[in-house]
């Protein structure tokens, strides 16, 4: 993400100003940074900004869980308190989450990092990420946007 961090350098000064007597700006007093690409070096950059300002309050980011660089990818990311989950795009396909042996072992990588694995998907893939779930009982996971139900469908 070369640019990035200068492109958006005012980030940690947008939650620098509290007016006296509040909390927070407009009631909120902090936020979670989302990962918007699948990409390492955005998740650094999050973790740089989170740092930078207190209201970033956590980041979930993305990681190659697949990958065989991941526990090396785990242990960068070790001590880095305010990494609270990853999440991987995977929601295109009939089988949502990938049922491969590595992008499962990545997941049992996690299992004692105290991190959360957000489950990104559309409702079609809730059955199988049922049986996914179940094959990491000690895993915790996170189910974002309810699974993206059709609201708008016909009755």
């Amino acid at each position: 993400m070369a640019g990035s961090t200068k492109r958006c350098s005012a980030a940690p000064r947008l939650f620098a100003h509290r007016p006296e007597g509040r909390d927070g700006i407009g009631g909120i007093d902090g936020t979670i940074a989302v990962q918007a690409r699948q990409s390492l070096d955005e998740t650094r950059w999050l973790l740089d900004l989170a740092d930078a300002a207190d209201a970033i309050r956590g980041v979930v980011g993305w990681a190659p869980i697949a990958g065989e660089e991941f526990p090396g990818v785990m242990e960068e990311f070790d001590g880095r308190a305010k990494l609270k989950g990853l999440r991987h795009v995977s929601r295109t396909s009939r089988r949502a989450l990938h049922p491969a042996r590595d992008f499962n072992a990545g997941i049992r990588t996690m299992v004692d990092s105290g991190l959360v694995y957000e489950i990104l998907i559309f409702e079609r893939h809730l059955e199988d990420t049922i049986y996914f779930v179940d094959e990491h009982p000690r895993q915790p996971f996170v189910l974002d946007h309810i699974a993206k139900p059709l609201i708008a469908r016909p009755a």
